[in-house]
C-alpha cells in the first residue's frame, strides 16, 4: 500500500489535483486553490506537497511556480474538427477513456501521491475510476462537486439513470466538497442520508482578476450585464422580458457563447428582435469572452444580472462581479442568492418572473447609483478569500488521512 507521506519529509502529505480543463473557470479555480493551499500549508502542522494533473495544452496564464504541474492529459479536439457527428461522438468516448487512463497510469508511477482531489470527472467512467483509485491503487479521494445537479443532462438518457451513476461516484469518495450550505443540503438529498460528511468551502473572489489590464475609472457605467455561456437554465429569456417591461435607460449587454444553439436561435434571437423593435438597446457578444476584455465590460456595467432558473451550483460569474465591484441581481437558485443576501451586494428574487426581476433591477440600479452596496462588496471581498477556502480543504485532507474515512 502506498504511503501518504513523501520521503522528502516524515510530515509531508502529497496531494494531486485533477483538472482536465485547459482554460476557463475550473482552470482558474484550481490555480487559486492550489496557490492558497500552498500558502496555508506553511503554517499548518503538516507540510503538503501539491501538484496539478491537467491537459497538455493548459493555457500559460494558469501556470504557477508554487506547485508542480503535469501537463499529461490528451487534448480534446473541437466538434468542427470531425467530418461527421458520429465520428465526433466516438472520439469523445475514446478521449475520456484515454484521459482517465492517463491519470491512473500516472498515479501508478507516483506511489507517494496519497490523495487525489477531483475537480472534474467523466460521468460514465466516474464509478470505475474511483473504485480503482481507492481499492486497487489505495489512494484517498476528495471530490469538489461544483454542480450538484448537471446544468444539462444527456439527450435520450433518463435523468434518474444519470443521477444514479453520479450518486455511485459520490458515495465511493472519502470526502465531498461543496460551496454553500444549501448545496450541501441538495447533495445530501441525492446521497439519501447524512452518513457521509460533506464539507462546505465557500468559493473565493477571483484574486487573479487583479492581474488583468486596468480601465479608466471615469468610464461611465451605462449597461445591464448578462455574462456567461448561454443556456436555457440561466434564464436569459426572463431577463429580456424584464427589460422590455421597464424600458430601462441602461442598455442590455449579453456576453457569452451560445451553448444551446436551438434555444439561442429559436427563443433568444426573436426576443431580442422584438425588444429592439420597441427601442431597447441590446449589445450582443455571442462568443467566448477573453479575459483581457473583462475589465472594460464590467467597468461599464451598473449591475450584473443572474436570473438562473434551474441551477444547483455556485456561479463563477458572481465572483467576477465581486472582483470588479459590480452589484448583482439574482434569483435564489443554487448558491448565488445566498451570497447576494448575506453580504448585501445587490437584490434577489425569490420567485423568478419577468415582473419581479424587472422590479429588483430597478431597485438595484437606484441603490447602486447612491453607493448602497459598496460596504457589502468590500466585506465580501475580504471574507470570501481563497486562504479561508484553502484552510477548509486542508482540514478535509487531514481528516481523510487521519481517519481513513468520514
Amino acid at each position: 500500500m502506498p504511503s501518504f507521506y513523501s520521503t522528502a519529509s516524515p510530515k509531508t502529505l502529497s496531494v494531486a489535483m485533477y483538472t482536465p480543463s485547459s482554460a476557463g473557470g475550473h482552470a482558474l479555480y484550481s490555480q487559486e486553490v492550489l496557490e492558497a493551499a500552498a500558502r496555508q500549508s506553511c503554517i499548518s502542522g503538516v507540510h503538503y506537497d501539491f501538484s496539478l494533473v491537467t491537459s497538455a495544452n493548459l493555457a500559460e496564464r494558469f501556470s504557477s511556480s508554487i506547485y508542480q504541474i503535469y501537463r499529461l492529459l490528451p487534448i480534446q479536439k473541437p466538434k468542427n474538427a470531425y467530418s461527421t457527428v458520429w465520428i465526433w461522438r466516438l472520439s469523445r468516448v475514446v478521449y475520456y477513456f484515454r484521459r482517465e487512463w492517463t491519470l491512473l497510469s500516472w498515479l501508478r508511477d507516483h506511489p507517494l501521491v496519497g490523495l487525489v482531489h477531483f475537480q472534474e470527472l467523466s460521468l460514465w467512467l466516474g464509478p470505475a475510476v474511483i473504485f480503482l483509485l481507492r481499492k486497487i491503487l489505495k489512494r484517498k479521494v476528495v471530490y469538489t462537486v461544483h454542480n450538484v445537479r448537471l446544468h444539462r443532462y444527456p439527450h435520450y438518457i433518463p435523468q434518474t439513470l444519470v443521477d444514479s451513476v453520479r450518486k455511485l461516484t459520490f458515495l465511493q469518495c472519502d470526502a465531498l466538497v461543496v460551496h454553500s450550505d444549501s448545496l450541501r443540503e441538495n447533495l445530501y438529498a441525492i446521497l439519501g442520508s447524512r452518513s457521509r460528511l460533506v464539507e462546505v468551502a465557500p468559493h473565493g473572489v477571483w484574486s487573479k482578476r487583479n492581474d488583468l489590464p486596468s480601465f479608466e475609472p471615469r468610464i461611465r457605467r451605462d449597461s445591464i450585464l448578462f455574462f456567461g455561456n448561454i443556456r436555457r437554465n440561466k434564464g436569459l429569456h426572463v431577463l429580456i422580458q424584464a427589460v422590455r417591461q421597464k424600458k430601462f435607460v441602461e442598455k442590455l449587454v449579453i456576453a457569452g457563447y451560445p451553448e444551446e444553439q436551438n434555444y439561442f436561435n429559436n427563443e433568444i434571437r426573436p426576443l431580442m428582435a422584438l425588444a429592439r423593435s420597441e427601442g431597447i438597446s441590446i449589445d450582443l457578444f455571442d462568443h467566448f469572452i477573453l479575459d483581457c476584455d473583462l475589465p472594460l465590460m464590467f467597468a461599464k456595467a451598473c449591475i450584473v444580472v443572474l436570473p438562473y432558473e434551474d441551477f444547483s451550483a455556485q456561479s463563477g460569474v458572481l465572483f467576477n462581479a465581486l472582483g470588479f465591484g459590480v452589484p448583482v441581481v439574482s434569483s435564489m437558485a443554487g448558491a448565488v442568492g445566498e451570497v447576494v443576501r448575506r453580504f448585501n451586494i445587490g437584490e434577489t428574487v425569490s420567485q423568478l418572473t419577468a415582473e419581479n426581476l424587472s422590479e429588483a433591477m430597478s431597485v438595484a440600479l437606484a441603490r447602486s447609483r447612491s453607493g448602497c452596496y459598496e460596504s457589502g462588496l468590500g466585506l465580501a471581498i475580504k471574507e470570501l478569500s481563497w486562504d479561508m477556502h484553502a484552510k477548509s480543504l486542508l482540514e478535509v485532507y487531514s481528516r481523510v488521512y487521519s481517519n481513513g474515512e468520514f
